[in-house]
């Protein structure tokens, strides 16, 4: 759909192609924007269907048309939620909610970490380059990409998530030389991963070795799984695309990756 209308909205884009910062610190993917004129950045998190104003962890509300989201030249009507962690501050600006997997599959859209920038629709130009690029295919499980990738020669179906820094991989204890570490869930729960390697296949191309988190017990996440009907084994995670362009095509359902930086 060309309407610009994202989560409900439906007002006519105010340009035919926007670009963005893409703004990048160690862990996480951010782009400006303004909340009802607040200036502001949101969380590009691909791990989230939904493209939401964030109420903060102790407001369990979900409000349809909340807010209206300015990103670049485009305004869309968004809806507001809570439950979720605060994101606090980055770049000396607060961050103010999640730019989900809705927004970069409605059309094509070109997640440029090299170029560090976000377009939608991806130009031709990128659209002509991208035609060389690796292509992984996924399926479209009610709004969220689940790719189909190998870890260590085992083929798996993972939830493609700029939120998630490493991959993770569900139902696996620790491997020896893997370092056990604590992390909490988006409620603020502790968990107990192990982190360490993996051999990820991707896209039918060559094998890279990645960061990986093994996941004995993740009950946020299981549940998110059995919510989307099952076989999905884990989250594709940031590290796993090693600063590559990403061209997102929702018609297609595929993501073309942009070559790895050597």
């Amino acid at each position: 759909s060309n309407d610009g209308g994202n989560g409900g909205g439906g007002e006519a884009p105010t340009c035919l192609e926007n670009e963005v910062p893409l703004l990048i610190d160690d862990q996480r993917l951010y782009v400006p924007v303004e909340v009802d004129g607040k200036p502001g950045l949101f969380f590009i998190d691909t791990g989230r269907g939904l493209t939401f104003l964030n109420l903060g962890p102790d407001d369990p509300s979900f409000e349809k048309d909340a807010a209206l989201l300015t990103i670049g030249c485009e305004t869309i009507s968004i809806p507001a939620r809570g439950g979720v962690q605060s994101l606090g501050v980055a770049f000396g600006q607060p961050v103010l909610g999640f730019l989900g997997v809705d927004y970069l599959i409605e059309s094509t859209s070109l997640l440029d970490m090299p170029g560090e920038r976000v377009v939608r629709p991806a130009p031709q130009s990128a659209i002509e380059e991208a035609n060389q690029w690796s292509v992984l295919p996924y399926d479209n499980v009610q709004g969220m990409v689940i790719a189909p990738v190998l870890l260590d020669n085992t083929p798996v179906r993972l939830m493609l998530d700029t939120g998630a820094f490493h991959t993770v991989w569900l139902g696996q204890q620790g491997e020896p030389g893997d370092q056990e570490i604590e992390v909490s869930d988006a409620k603020g729960n502790p968990l107990s991963f192990f982190l360490g390697e993996v051999d990820l296949e991707m896209a039918a191309r060559d094998v890279v070795t990645v960061p990986v988190l093994r996941a004995p017990s993740f009950p946020y996440f299981e549940q998110t799984v059995a919510d989307l009907g099952g076989n999905i084994h884990g989250l594709l995670g940031l590290t796993s695309f090693r600063e590559r362009a990403m061209l997102f095509d929702g018609n297609a359902n595929e993501v073309r990756l942009g070559p790895v930086p050597r």
